[in-house]
């Protein structure tokens, strides 16, 4: 069986990442505004990337909640 990984773990990630990403745009925004076109066109990507998976993680916290309350309903 695969070990489940809580929830508060899953939400504590994807939070690490969305600040990630938003320091990822605000470089992005700063090496556009300096002319930097292809360096900000990588932070922007990356902001984007680290947004869609700091998503994902948060939408797998609910599961995981949603789980973890089952358990501990059927443990009742």
């Amino acid at each position: 069986m695969l070990a489940v990984t809580p929830s508060h773990e899953l939400k504590a990630q994807a939070a690490a990442l969305q600040s990630k990403a938003e320091k990822h745009s605000r470089w992005g925004l700063i090496l556009a505004n300096a002319g930097e076109v292809d360096l900000a066109s990588e932070h922007f990507s990356r902001a984007e990337t680290e947004e869609h998976t700091a998503s994902m993680l948060y939408h797998a916290a609910h599961t995981v909640e949603e789980i973890e309350r089952e358990r501990t309903t059927r443990a009742a």
